[in-house]
């Protein structure tokens, strides 16, 4: 949604977002000329309802902002690559609940604040980021991963020798079990989980090995307004002691080497129901890898109720599926997706390059 349609929707006042398999222009209060769809809860914030004091969600507005400054740029602005676009940054939905392919930008090049910012609008839009036909070393990768902040490392997995912000995720042929396969967001048992992950597929088997990811937006959106109320407030405990404590499902892969077992059944406490810090969306934050209790409750109870959230968080039509390529990368966001990395693929070889990117307490 680039170029002179989305020039033309901004100057009347609109915005233009996905809904129902196409771009729709959605009516900005106040304009003229063109319809509100009253269906989008962004919008329609009562939807039915009696309304809720949130903030207003403006990733689709956040979007087209950012791509506009690069459709037309202003007279004068300079012409090096690493200040500005040097083509038009595609961004196409690959589902109808998240994911989206974003085209026209080269990662191994230094990248203006303006093609970060719409590559972050699109990442809050969107939550899962598909970039294909990149060709990165680790360095580089590295370097686009602190455009969006601070890396971190890994506290109980081994980084690479030479990079310890790097994970090397492989899996060989004669591997069981692979890192990453099951449902999870990633390192909640911290107090201030990875704002988010970037992968990037150095090797891939000929069929096999998808990431699946589910959308933890459409999981709270699509409870009842009594369920909302109820999950409101609660607080989960978290811990990494499932994985990568003694006999972990983590620790039994032949080729990642896993440390630091005495920390992992440390626990943190984070709320059940989280609101995104850029966008104001509540999600649900809670996942079967690093959930083990919620606090104040019986164990029977606790336990009925995060079987329950489990299984919804993951609904089918809450996720989208990517098939990896060499050279294929993708950045996802932790404050509202989970993922899972199948291991369909015996016999074959994976090789994954990922970095994290810090982030801060969720609320």
């Amino acid at each position: 949604m680039v170029g002179a349609v989305a020039v033309e929707w901004v100057a009347a006042g609109a915005f233009p977002a996905w809904h129902a398999g196409r771009w729709e222009a959605i009516q900005r209060p106040g304009s003229a000329g063109l319809r509100h769809h009253p269906g989008l809860p962004w919008l329609d914030e009562t939807n039915g309802r009696q309304p809720r004091r949130e903030r207003p969600n403006t990733e689709a507005e956040n979007v087209t902002d950012a791509m506009t400054e690069t459709t037309q740029p202003p007279a004068g602005r300079s012409t090096d690559p690493a200040s500005d676009l040097s083509g038009p940054l595609t961004v196409e939905p690959i589902s109808g609940v998240l994911g989206a392919e974003v085209g026209g930008v080269d990662l191994s090049a230094p990248l203006g604040d303006r093609t970060v910012a719409a590559i972050r609008a699109a990442l809050v839009a969107h939550h899962v980021l598909v970039f294909r036909n990149q060709s990165l070393t680790a360095e580089q990768q590295m370097a686009f991963g602190r455009r969006f902040g601070n890396l971190d490392t890994h506290p109980f997995v081994d980084g690479n020798q030479e990079y310890p912000e790097v994970l090397d995720i492989i899996t060989e042929p004669d591997d069981r079990m692979n890192f990453g396969g099951g449902w999870h967001t990633d390192v909640t048992f911290l107090a201030e989980p990875d704002l988010g992950s970037i992968l990037y597929a150095v090797e891939v088997p000929s069929a096999g090995g998808d990431t699946l990811f589910a959308n933890q937006h459409a999981a709270y959106e699509a409870f009842s307004d009594t369920m909302k109320d109820m999950l409101d407030g609660l607080v989960a405990v978290h811990t990494a002691g499932m994985q990568y404590g003694q006999g972990g499902l983590s620790t039994r892969s032949n080729a990642m080497e896993t440390k630091n077992m005495d920390a992992a059944n440390d626990t943190v406490e984070h709320p059940v129901i989280r609101t995104h810090p850029e966008s104001g969306r509540k999600s649900l934050y809670v996942n079967r890898a690093f959930t083990s209790r919620i606090k104040g409750l019986r164990s029977a109870e606790s336990a009925a109720l995060l079987q329950f959230l489990f299984d919804h968080a993951t609904r089918e039509d809450f996720t989208c599926r990517l098939s990896w390529r060499p050279g294929t990368l993708a950045m996802w966001d932790n404050r509202s997706v989970q993922h899972y990395a199948l291991h369909d693929y015996a016999g074959q070889r994976r090789v994954m390059r990922r970095i994290t990117v810090k982030g801060d307490r969720p609320y």
